[in-house]
């Protein structure tokens, strides 16, 4: 596991099914009922060219989960669908072994397994998100997050280019006994173009074969691709644009430190400075006013793989 595993959970406490099904993207809005449980995404980034990977693969800890029919030819078979399980790491967190990528899914945490009426949403997300937003109609209740995935080229890599990289959304489902895993099948796309991916989707609790409530699953990925964070400078200035202090950070040190920045304003500092400077030349400068309360900001710093780990910067 890398240090993206303790990355930002959202925990919502709450006494209602939530009640999710399997549909690929770009679709329109369809329903199900709630046995089939889509919970999100488990995003992977690789090449046209790169060749066989682990997807699917029994030694890399895949499962074989039953199998889809196909007929080509005139010949009909079969091909097994293959699963990996999410594992529990130290740190509590749900993670898929043996293939990098980032969370981006909505599991349903039980108090007592024996009582499935009883949990709490946890939002996995390694993505820059502003968490779970949850609305509660007459009809049920809707759930809605969005997220933005921030990478950049990989170093050292020869095979690797604009054009070839791919990035797949496979699909990641929770049984109704909690077990949450990835299938080996997803939407993808290519290149380093900025575009989104959505996906709404309607499920169904029954009792007693009648429909009782109908709650609304809606995800957003949206990817950026950016150059590579090579230094953050955090200056603070007094009300009268007096600087009063300053303190850099390479996209190295970020890295290799606790995974965060915890500043304490200067007695006379009005608000402060972040700046973010790039490989591509270009400075992003962030403006934090102070406050009552802790402000704070946060950088993505990639990794050799070109995947990014947030930096949080806070001051109070």
């Amino acid at each position: 596991m890398n240090k993206l595993r303790n990355g930002a959970l959202i925990l919502i406490p709450i006494l209602l099914l939530a009640l999710f099904s399997q549909v690929s993207l770009a679709r329109p809005e369809q329903t199900h009922d709630w046995e089939t449980h889509l919970a999100g995404f488990y995003l992977v980034r690789d090449t046209l060219d790169s060749g066989p990977t682990s997807i699917g693969d029994p030694e890399a800890g895949w499962e074989e989960q039953g199998s889809t029919p196909v007929s080509a030819y005139g010949h009909s078979f079969s091909i097994p669908d293959m699963i990996l399980k999410a594992q529990t790491g130290e740190n509590g967190e749900l993670y898929f072994p043996n293939l990098e990528g980032r969370r981006f899914f909505l599991a349903k945490e039980y108090y007592d397994p024996g009582n499935l009426e009883e949990f709490a949403y946890r939002l996995y997300s390694d993505l820059e998100s502003e968490g779970l937003h949850m609305e509660v109609t007459d009809l049920g209740t809707n759930h809605t997050a969005s997220g933005t995935l921030y990478y950049t080229a990989p170093l050292n890599d020869s095979t690797w280019t604009e054009d070839n990289q791919v990035w797949t959304a496979y699909l990641v489902y929770q049984e109704p006994d909690g077990t949450v895993y990835l299938a080996d099948s997803g939407n993808s796309v290519s290149g380093t173009v900025d575009c989104s991916i959505n996906k709404t989707v309607t499920y169904r609790e029954t009792a007693n074969g009648q429909a009782t409530q109908e709650n609304t699953l809606d995800l957003t990925i949206n990817f950026r691709y950016i150059s590579r964070l090579e230094q953050v400078t955090v200056e603070q200035f007094t009300a009268d644009n007096q600087r009063v202090t300053s303190q850099a950070l390479s996209a190295q040190e970020m890295l290799e430190g606790q995974g965060a920045l915890d500043l304490t304003w200067e007695p006379d500092a009005a608000y402060a400075l972040v700046s973010e400077q790039y490989a591509d030349g270009t400075v992003q400068r962030t403006l934090l006013e102070r406050g009552d309360e802790p402000v704070s900001h946060t950088c993505w710093a990639a990794e050799e793989n070109g995947l990014t780990i947030p930096f949080p910067i806070t001051l109070e």
